[in-house]
C-alpha cells in the first residue's frame, strides 16, 4: 500500500535466528516479489510516471543500492538506524501537519526537465544507498520524498516507489547473494506471502486514495520507529 513492509518482514528473520547480513539478505529476496506485484498493480491503473521520476529514480538506485550492500556487509546498521529515526519523526510531523500533503499533484522542486532530472537521480542514489544497506521503511522515504520535492501524489508517489524498490531489492539481492548471504528456505515462504500481501495492498491503496494511505503512513513510521528502537536490530 504505502511500503515499508521490511520493518515487519526483516524482525521476523531475526527471530529466526539468521545473522545480520544473511537476514537482510533473504529479507530483500522476499521483497522483490512484493515490489513486482505492486508495480504491476500500479502500472495496469496507470499510476506509475515512468519518466523522469521512475525510470531516472531507479538508474541512481542502481549504483547507490550496491554500495549500501557493500557497507552492510562489512559494517553494523546503528548509526544509519538512527538516522532514519530521526528522518521518519520529521516524515511523521509533516505528514500530520499540512493536511493537503499528498493529496494532489503539485509544483515540482523545479519546472526544467534538465534540474528535475539531476535531482531525482541523485535522489535515486541516496535511496538506493539506504535500500542496500537497511532496507524497511524504503517505500515511505521514497513516497514522501516524491510527494515534496517532485510534486507527485500520494498514489503518484507510491507507484514510483514500487518501481525504485523493484529494482533496489532485486539489486540488493544479488549482490547479498554473490556474497552466499541468502537462506533460501526462508526467502521462497515468506516471497510467496509478501506477493499476497502487496497485491491486497494495492488493491486498497487504489481504492482509499490518499485518505486511506495517509494514515496507514503515519502508523507504518510508527511501528518502524519502534522496531528500531528494540533489541531485534
Amino acid at each position: 500500500m504505502i511500503g515499508g513492509g521490511g520493518l515487519f518482514s526483516l524482525p521476523t528473520l531475526f527471530l529466526l535466528g539468521l545473522p545480520p547480513q544473511m537476514a537482510l539478505g533473504t529479507n530483500q529476496f522476499a521483497l522483490s516479489f512484493g515490489s513486482l506485484v505492486g508495480t504491476i498493480k500500479f502500472s495496469q491503473k496507470g499510476l506509475i510516471k515512468w519518466w523522469p521520476e521512475s525510470i531516472v529514480g531507479l538508474i541512481g538506485a542502481l549504483p547507490g543500492t550496491i554500495l549500501g550492500c557493500i557497507v552492510a556487509i562489512a559494517l553494523p546498521a546503528s548509526l544509519l538506524q538512527s538516522i532514519v529515526v530521526i528522518l521518519l519523526v520529521i516524515i511523521g510531523l509533516v505528514v500530520l501537519t499540512k493536511r493537503d500533503f499528498g493529496d494532489e499533484e503539485r509544483q515540482a522542486v523545479s519546472n526544467q526537465l534538465w534540474i528535475k532530472t539531476l535531482f531525482t537521480f541523485f535522489l535515486g542514489i541516496v535511496i538506493g544507498i539506504y535500500e542496500g544497506f537497511f532496507g524497511p521503511g524504503t517505500g515511505i522515504l521514497i513516497t514522501f520524498s516524491y510527494v515534496l520535492w517532485l510534486g507527485l501524489n500520494f498514489l503518484q508517489a507510491s507507484g514510483a516507489a514500487k518501481v525504485i524498490s523493484l529494482i533496489g531489492n532485486v539489486t540488493a539481492f544479488i549482490t547479498f547473494a554473490t556474497f552466499g548471504n541468502i537462506d533460501w528456505l526462508s526467502g521462497v515462504t515468506l516471497a510467496i506471502s509478501v506477493s499476497i500481501g502487496a497485491y491486497i495492498g494495492a488493491f486498497f491503496a487504489q481504492k482509499g486514495g490518499s485518505k486511506l494511505m495517509k494514515p496507514f503512513m503515519l502508523g507504518v513510521i510508527i511501528v518502524l520507529i519502534i522496531n528500531v528502537f528494540t533489541p531485534l536490530f
